[in-house]
């Protein structure tokens, strides 16, 4: 375990980040340049199949029967799960998932997809011998249990940190924990060994237990790159918003302190992002409604009266539930997925966002002949933030993963001044 000094050292002088120093200072890796602009492509070399813990004879005790952490892989994605993508980690940075929740999966082994590869590692290997209730949501080793992570898992630049906001104390549904468990990319060995994996289940540090529950099923996080601090707020029955901050040491091991606010929606299955320019999270509860709301940061103590209902215009897409939201720095505007091949942006028009107009444009190109498939099938639980938006200095990508056995998809974002965009390819072979 990390610690109190060395991650205080780490990001003493990173308290604050402009939205510049979150956009690649790279070029795009050649695969990437290969995509054409407006168009979806296969991009993996493996999948998370192939790396299912429960296969592996070193790693389950009951091999070849099922591991003791009970369930199926497959939940790290199907059971209401998102995602969230480092980087600072790998030489492009790396697309991190870890899921499961409930009764459907008690692993809690990390993945990543390096960019550079464009291969899968298990970075971690789950805790084996998990037992609820569990206080906290903490096992004994000091990894945590996993819960439906909808989106409320993200990324802490200052501390190259996997973020998950919630923890399970139990595995009868909805018994989460308001602990922010907080995983360190900086340290790790090469996941190439079961030993290497198995130390790197030590990289886990925990927030102190929230006064409030912003947790509840279904809800969402935002971080906020010039507070350098993460906005969540749970779905059905919540409590608060919160505003966490997760560099300050505490007593006893634990990292991060909450501000609690009044809460914004109660209502599952919404997603937010933060726009650095207008400094303000936008957040969409299309379960419930179409409408499209603002917070005003410089007044977070408004609660849900403060809500500024954003003004649509454009050809509006179908607005459904479990969708991806993120805010694209290319583009200066949020990007909206839900199934299918179709992309859609949410731009502002005018200079004034709480009046002027927003507009949705798609931004699928006529031509694009890869569809991402795992929505369209029967049996899909969301996609959440598992839809990251990837910023080169050359290009601007979305990553998305919907199957265990299936591929990772990237879709490159249209130029911004683009006319006209070449044929697509189908997918990409290794080069």
């Amino acid at each position: 375990m990390r610690s109190a000094d060395t991650v205080t050292a780490l990001v003493a002088c990173l308290l604050t980040f402009s939205s510049a120093s979150l956009a690649s200072s790279r070029t795009a890796p050649e695969w990437v340049m290969q995509i054409a602009p407006g168009t979806w492509a296969e991009v993996s070399l493996n999948t998370l199949r192939d790396l299912d813990p429960a296969k592996d004879p070193e790693v389950n005790p009951n091999f070849p029967r099922s591991p003791p952490w009970l369930g199926n892989q497959y939940a790290i994605i199907e059971s209401w799960n998102g995602a969230t993508f480092a980087t600072g980690y790998g030489k492009y940075g790396t697309y991190l998932i870890i899921g499961g929740g409930h009764a459907d999966y008690y692993g809690n082994e990390v993945y990543g997809f390096d960019l550079e590869t464009r291969r899968w590692q298990r970075l971690t290997n789950p805790y084996a011998s998990p037992a609820y209730p569990i206080q906290d949501g903490i096992w004994p080793d000091n990894t945590p249990s996993v819960p439906h992570t909808y989106d409320q898992i993200s990324y802490h630049p200052p501390t190259n940190s996997l973020v998950m906001m919630k923890t399970q104390n139990h595995n009868l549904g909805g018994y989460n924990s308001p602990i922010v468990a907080m995983f360190s990319l900086d340290g790790l060995r090469t996941p190439d060994s079961n030993v290497n994996r198995n130390f790197n289940r030590g990289n886990w540090r925990f927030s102190p237990l929230n006064t409030l529950n912003f947790t509840n099923s279904g809800g969402w996080s935002a971080y906020d790159t010039k507070r350098d601090l993460f906005w969540a707020n749970g779905g059905a029955g919540t409590e608060t918003m919160t505003a966490f901050d997760p560099k300050p040491a505490r007593d006893g091991g634990r990292f991060g302190t909450f501000l609690n606010y009044p809460r914004r929606t109660a209502q599952m299955h919404a997603a937010a992002a933060y726009d650095p320019a207008n400094d303000i999270v936008v957040f969409t509860v299309f379960r419930t409604t179409p409408d499209v709301l603002a917070i005003d940061l410089t007044r977070p103590e408004t609660g849900a009266a403060g809500d500024v209902k954003l003004v649509q215009t454009g050809s509006v897409p179908t607005l459904a539930e479990s969708h991806g939201w993120e805010w694209s720095p290319g583009r200066r505007a949020f990007i909206y997925y839900n199934r299918g091949s179709g992309v859609f942006e949410f731009k502002q028009q005018g200079s004034k966002w709480r009046t002027d107009s927003w507009k949705w444009t798609g931004l699928t190109a006529a031509n694009n002949i890869t569809v991402p498939a795992g929505r369209n099938t029967a049996g899909s639980n969301g996609v959440f933030s598992r839809f990251q938006i990837v910023t080169f200095d050359d290009a601007e990508i979305a990553l998305l993963v919907d199957a265990i056995n299936g591929p990772v998809y990237a879709f490159r974002m249209p130029e911004v001044d683009a006319r006209r965009v070449p044929a697509p390819p189908r997918s990409l072979a290794a080069f």
